[in-house]
């Protein structure tokens, strides 16, 4: 729609919308007020002259002007006879509340009592009048010719014996004479303000009544429509809780209603006559302040942009104190506060129409349309906080113009939110039709796709079944083995291809049935003994409990075979244990076909769902299981395309039954099925179950004594066997296993796994997780890990890299690709392996100078007194030398003694050092075969001399403890030292180097690189240190 039709469109409904409001204010004016050929009369000096007025014509006549007032006195209309009362008189402007008023040149309070008195002078010839009283604060009596016509609450002196009430009412009366006196007794001991606040008015019985129904009328016009939208919004809110904007208009149009209902008339009054006034004055602030703060809420909803938070939040707080006043303080506190409320409301406005014209200039949805609702409820706020100020000059309206101006601006506000609904709709619509022309795409896509699929598919099948045939004899048995595969994956595909292509043939309902008479019983037979293939390691049995002259189906052969095969398969899918058994029995024309079994079951609340394409009864069983959700989908829509039904039901945690119906045929079958494609379908099925038989094996290892030893984690039995095969020819050692629990567990069981290949997507345990369990024990050098996924953006990639994953390949796998990025891992691995064995060759060979100097000087103040000893000395410093710096040493492992002599002469140069503070005791079993790596316990038992007990000035003992049990040699070394600071442990824990670190570092690296598990550290500080080794036994 061009620009300048939606300009005039918006201007034509502001006009229309002024026009109603227009309407709607002379409508309430009455039929009488919409021409005033002369003014209307006015109290003048307590005296109202209507002789020369037509009240039977004009109808009604406002009773404002000069009242006499009289205050703190409590008179009768007679009592205005006596000369010296009317002398005392005092003329003041009414309606309005008499803080106004001023005696002796002080402000009245606004607590007290007083009487107003008029004297009306008629021209005799009326009958019956009414005098409509509205509501006053906050009791009156009304006394015409010394007769109380009507009385609200209780009049009194005092605030004990007065009561408090609203009751606007309208009094019937008959005037005695052409002139009378009306007296209106007030006292107010409640309010903040007292008086004559509203305007009464005296007319006929018949004018009056008129004005009394239409004023009702609209107020429950503006009340009903005002509440149908505002339980329409909040409904819409319930429904759709992003957008809360919806939620605080519907409570803006709850609080009008009921501002409208106990204002004015007090329609509450009419619902519930006993009401206290003190809820009316509470319902009276409370609209008033919680309809200012959701507004302010509705609008930053609306325009977040243009209305800052930092200015909306200490609104709200202002807006909260002023109803937090309503709910503490008295009534006669609280209502003293209203003028500083009022000024902050008249802020708050010009907040609003601010914001309201950035959003225009900013071009935003609706909001031309808002600010016109703004401006006029902008005005009638401005109306009411002067009305209630001083009521006098506004008389002629008589009334507050709030609620007015809020249904203007609720019937705008509608306006808007209903063309952004529309809007709303219309892109839905739009949408809608965008999704499903991508959804035809879609299913034209698969369709054509499956199709182009097929005959290379078919292809590899045929050319590989006719080598596997042909050249059997040349063949051995792993060339057999992956030809089978080979047929078996290309088998699957082309099923899976069958699912795709028969569920969008479904969907467009393309799919046409071939019936014939088909036997059950020699069907489901052949399909079980294939999945007996298919069943692999577990413990499941198959059970056919058919009759064998179980009558026929009228049914479409394949189709038949199809629904039985993904019933079982289901079943065996989620059976680990137990049977799977398969009944049936005929009842009125129809077979009743159920496959049992003893699996998880299916919770109650997912039976329906699991119907439905590509649903697995949540995200958890999808992950476990796998598989792609088609298979029950397709089931249901090929037993309904028979005419039949199917249904489940299943107890969670012990099992379910599927059970579907098919018409049944009127003869017998007890031959075998002959169908042809029913033959060379079941033949595909039992393939496809000789291959995966072949490789079902969940944990199996290729022929050992291979140069490296990989460790192969996936669940699907064919990738395995082709991982084993590819790897077997790298010279590799293979041990694959069908889930991370069990990769684990042989990365704790094996410490000479080289490399680990794990799948992303298995059961039970994710890649991810079986990548950290290996990274609690081995670092990315000392076990590589190969992570195998279907998924490569970019989050899944950080996700690897953060579990500790080394590398990734995305799947299909390229078996070249494969093949380099293991390479690539291997030397990896290799190299830090060979870097780590000449470090400790280093290590071996390294001895600090200050070592050397303390040694030296402790043989030669020996030499002094006991040459012997000093001889014995430079024998002992000669051996750890010839051990420490034999640099061509690169063995492996040492035995037991080997490693201890090195220790004892370290131990006796230091013992001779350090005298009787260095104590050294030993617990060493004998005949210890076991070889251990060696420069182990030296380095820990020099940092136990140096670190630990020699940091005490009385030293310390040192105790060195090995022993062999059956799985391993235990050696330990414990000194009473000061233990070692939390700081250093932190630091040998994440292995980063410092200044006594490098040896104890080094030790942890070659003890994890060679059998999986490093040192373990007891040191409590204050109490010692205990270092202990388990060399594992082979």
């Amino acid at each position: 729609m061009p620009l300048y039709k939606k300009r005039y469109i918006r201007v034509t409904a502001i006009i229309v919308f002024i026009a109603i409001v227009v309407s709607s204010y002379f409508l309430m004016q009455g039929p009488a007020e919409k021409q005033r050929p002369e003014k209307d009369p006015e109290i003048v000096q307590g005296v109202l002259d209507l002789s020369q007025w037509d009240l039977e014509k004009k109808g009604k006549i406002k009773l404002a002007g000069e009242w006499g007032f009289y205050w703190e006195r409590l008179l009768s209309t007679v009592d205005f006879n006596q000369l010296d009362i009317q002398q005392t008189a005092m003329y003041v402007e009414a309606p309005s509340v008499w803080n106004k008023y001023q005696e002796g040149g002080k402000s009245l309070p606004g607590q007290g009592y007083a009487t107003y008195h008029v004297k009306v002078k008629t021209d005799g010839k009326l009958t019956s009048l009414a005098l409509r009283i509205p509501t006053t604060a906050t009791s009156y009596k009304v006394i015409v010719d010394g007769k109380t016509i009507a009385v609200s609450g209780k009049v009194a002196k005092t605030k004990e014996q007065a009561v408090a009430a609203y009751l606007p009412q309208t009094i019937i009366f008959q005037p005695a004479a052409k002139e009378f006196d009306i007296a209106v007794q007030i006292s107010n001991y409640l309010y903040a303000r007292g008086g004559m606040w509203n305007v009464f008015q005296l007319g006929t019985v018949e004018r009056i009544a008129e004005i009394n129904k239409t004023e009702l009328a609209i107020d429950m016009i503006i009340m009903g429509s005002t509440l149908m939208m505002g339980l329409y919004h909040i409904v819409i809110f319930i429904l759709r809780r992003k957008d809360k904007s919806p939620l605080y208009f519907g409570l803006i149009c709850l609080i009008v209603v009921i501002r409208i209902l106990s204002l004015k008339e007090i329609l509450l009054l009419d619902i519930f006559p006993n009401a206290n006034i003190r809820l009316l004055i509470f319902f009276e602030y409370f609209t008033y302040y919680g309809g200012i703060a959701l507004t302010t809420l509705f609008i930053r909803e609306l325009y977040p942009d243009e209305f800052s938070k930092k200015i909306v939040r200490p609104m709200m707080w202002i807006n909260c104190s002023f109803i937090m006043t309503i709910l503490v303080l008295p009534t006669s506190i609280y209502t003293r506060l209203t003028n500083g409320f009022h000024l902050f409301v008249l802020l708050s406005c010009l907040y609003f129409i601010y914001g309201l014209i950035v959003a225009i200039k900013r071009k935003r949805n609706g909001s031309g349309l808002q600010m016109t609702g703004a401006l006029i409820l902008f005005g009638t706020m401005v109306h009411d906080i002067l009305f209630l100020q001083n009521p006098y000059p506004y008389f002629l309206i008589g009334k507050q113009l709030f609620p007015l101006g809020m249904f203007a601006l609720i019937f705008i506000e509608s306006t808007v939110m209903a063309r952004r609904f529309s809007n709303a709709f219309h892109t839905i619509e739009l949408m809608t039709e965008k999704l499903l022309s991508l959804d035809r795409l879609k299913d034209e896509f698969l369709a054509h796709t499956s199709h182009e699929l097929k005959t290379p598919i078919h292809g590899i099948i045929n050319l590989s079944q006719s080598v596997l045939e042909g050249a059997a004899i040349r063949l051995n048995a792993a060339e057999k083995g992956n030809l089978s595969t080979i047929v078996s994956i290309s088998r699957r595909l082309a099923n899976l291809i069958n699912d795709i292509l028969d569920f969008s043939k479904l969907k467009n309902g393309e799919l046409i049935l071939r019936r014939s008479t088909v036997g059950v019983q020699p069907l489901v037979s052949v399909v079980l003994e294939m999945f007996r293939h298919l069943a692999g390691d577990k413990q499941v049995r198959f059970v056919d409990e058919l009759p064998s002259n179980l009558l026929t189906v009228n049914a479409d052969e394949d189709r038949l075979v199809q629904i039985m095969y993904n019933l079982i398969g289901n079943a065996l899918k989620f059976t680990e244990y137990g049977e799977i058994r398969v009944t049936a029995r005929e009842t009125d024309g129809w077979l009743e076909i159920s496959v049992h079994d003893t699996g998880i079951g299916i919770a109650p609340g997912n039976q329906e769902k699991i119907f439905e394409s590509f649903d697995q009864a949540g995200r958890t069983i999808a992950m476990e299981y796998g598989g792609t959700g088609l298979g029950l989908s397709v089931t249901r829509r090929l037993v309904e395309l028979h005419g039949g039904t199917i249904r489940v039901t299943s107890e969670f945690g012990k099992g379910s039954t599927f059970t579907f119906t098919l018409p049944t045929a009127s003869e017998l079958i007890t031959h075998s099925v002959e169908h042809d494609a029913f033959v060379e379908w079941s033949r595909g099925l039992v393939e496809l179950a000789a291959g995966v038989e072949a490789s079902s094996e969940e944990t199996s290892v290729s022929d050992g004594g291979r140069e490296f030893t990989i460790l192969v984690a996936d669940d699907d039995p064919v990738n395995r066997q082709v991982l084993t095969t590819l790897l077997s020819s790298e010279n590799c050692t293979v041990i694959a296993v069908s889930n991370g629990t069990k990769a684990l567990a042989e990365v704790q069981r094996n410490p000479h796994i080289d490399l680990a290949i794990i799948d992303l997507m298995m059961p039970g345990m994710s890649g991810y997780e079986v990548c950290r369990g290996i990274r609690e024990q081995y670092s990315l050098s000392e076990l590589p890990v190969l992570l195998l996924t279907a998924r490569n953006r970019s989050e899944d990639m950080l996700a690897a890299f953060e579990a500790g994953v080394n590398d990734f390949i995305s799947k299909p796998v390229e078996s070249g690709e494969l093949r380099a990025r293991i390479r690539s891992l291997l030397n990896m691995k290799t190299s830090v392996s060979e870097l780590i064995s000449s470090e400790m060759a280093f290590l071996q060979a390294q001895i600090k100078p200050h070592f050397l100097f303390n040694a030296f000087t402790t043989i030669i103040s020996v030499s002094y007194t006991d040459v012997a000893k000093a001889q014995d000395l430079l024998g002992d410093l000669s051996e750890y030398l010839r051990g420490s710096f034999d640099f061509q040493n690169r063995e492996r492992l040492v035995s037991v003694s080997k490693e201890m002599d090195l220790v004892d002469s370290y131990l006796k140069i230091e013992k001779a050092r350090f005298g009787e503070r260095l104590q050294i005791t030993f617990d060493i079993e004998e005949h210890i075969l076991q070889e251990i790596p060696p420069l182990i316990v030296q380095p820990i038992v020099e940092n136990a001399v140096k670190h630990g007990v020699m940091h005490q000035p009385e030293g310390g003992t040192i105790h060195i403890s090995i022993h062999a049990s059956e799985d391993a040699v235990v050696i330990s070394v414990t000194d009473n030292g000061p233990g070692i600071p939390d700081a250093v442990l932190v630091m040998l824990k994440e292995k980063k180097h410092g200044l006594r670190g490098i040896g104890l570092i080094n030790i942890e690296r070659r003890l994890r690189n060679s059998y999986g598990k490093g040192m373990e550290i007891e040191s409590v500080q204050g109490h010692g240190t205990k270092i202990t080794i388990r060399i594992p036994t082979r």
